[in-house]
């Protein structure tokens, strides 16, 4: 029994960071069924398996004992519903939908269950080299909310930066609490503080949050996330070469004064950089950012690196015009002060309406020109 559950403890769940971020609403046991079963893929496998377990090892998924498990009958009736339920994830400016799983067989013969995942969701779940999450399968069972659950995949993803910014229409989605909480304080009651107190007792993260306000009302959530108590031991980093980008540069960027700035940035500069140079990216990133820290002359370091990397450019030298603030011509500022003057004059000999239209007529033309510009 404990070898079993030893072996359990290692399962590995890795998911793209996009469908970790994605919409969709399924229960906690439909989590925790699609989770296994993801823990069940293999590194190296190019296509989606039919994967296949013992009913008694699904069954204890769902919470039975092996004395009182369900009847094949009742299963199915879980599965079909899980079978019906889609994911959407934004890739690219694009909205995709798909459902989890395409296709599920029940052996009574043999007292198997056979589950396949929909092809759609092959870039999100095999062959995974760059800007996925993985952790332990363990870390997710013992949890009874399906807040919980989302919450912390949501904050596995960022632990290694230590905070988050989310709108709290945007975490609404992702945990699938649309319509359900809609007064803030239930949302916090409910999801919030009963993930806060699961996560911190079965899980390797812990996290306290902050309130983000327009006015009076909560607009957003920073969560603030450390590593928990857990008896389980954090998956190495090197799991993800994001994770050991996000702490490197961030430790950079802080060694050179840069402490106030949005870590969301770290990301972005990820996702550019990935349209020019692939898996060179972290190279090229942080080369950039280490020769502009070193650039005299550059105001606006994070600004520069994010105009860098979004043109693809890697030399510092040949884009030093890269940052800057446009003067107005002298031309446009001795134009403005003779247009101010024809009109002070004009003003004095035209009745006040056609001085009015002689003044919007101006206008038009200086936003003309801005506009050219």
């Amino acid at each position: 029994m404990k070898s079993k559950e030893k072996k359990t403890n290692n399962f590995i769940v890795t998911k793209s960071n996009n469908l970790i971020e994605a919409h969709y609403n399924l229960s906690a046991i439909e989590q925790k069924i699609i989770l296994y079963f993801v823990s069940k893929i293999q590194k190296d496998d190019d296509e989606f398996k039919k994967i296949t377990i013992p009913v008694i090892e699904f069954c204890k998924l769902l919470g039975y004992s092996e004395n009182s498990r369900p009847n094949y009958k009742y299963l199915a009736t879980i599965t079909k519903k899980l079978l019906s339920k889609v994911v959407e994830i934004n890739v690219d400016g694009k909205l995709r939908q798909f459902q989890w799983v395409s296709f599920v067989e029940y052996n009574t013969g043999e007292g198997t269950i056979t589950l396949e995942f929909h092809r759609e969701m092959k870039p999100f779940l095999l062959k995974l080299k760059k800007e996925f999450t993985s952790y332990r399968l363990k870390n997710i069972m013992t949890l009874n909310s399906l807040y919980s659950i989302r919450l912390y995949e949501i904050l596995k993803k960022w632990q290694p930066i230590g905070k988050i910014d989310i709108k709290l229409s945007d975490l609404r989605k992702m945990v699938g609490a649309t319509d359900k909480y809609l007064e803030y304080s239930n949302f916090k009651k409910k999801v919030l503080n009963i993930a806060k107190k699961e996560l911190q007792k079965n899980t390797d993260l812990t996290f306290e949050f902050e309130e983000l306000k327009e006015g009076k009302k909560v607009i957003g959530i920073r969560f603030l996330i450390k590593n928990g108590n857990s008896f389980l031991p954090q998956l190495p980093e090197e799991n993800s070469h994001d994770q050991a980008f996000y702490k490197e540069i961030k430790t950079i960027l802080k060694n050179y004064g840069l402490l106030d700035f949005d870590e969301h940035i770290i990301e972005r500069w990820l996702a550019l950089g990935d349209k020019y140079w692939k898996e060179k990216k972290y190279e090229y990133i942080m080369s950039i950012t280490k020769n502009c820290l070193e650039t005299p002359g550059i105001e606006n370091p994070i600004g520069y690196i994010t105009y860098m990397v979004k043109n693809g450019h890697i030399n510092i030298q040949n884009n030093k015009k890269a940052i800057r603030n446009e003067k107005v011509p002298d031309w446009l500022d001795e134009h403005k002060s003779l247009e101010a003057e024809k009109l002070s004059h004009a003003q004095k000999e035209l009745t006040s309406k056609e001085a009015e239209a002689l003044k919007k007529d101006l206008e038009k033309r200086l936003e003309k020109y801005k506009k050219i510009k």
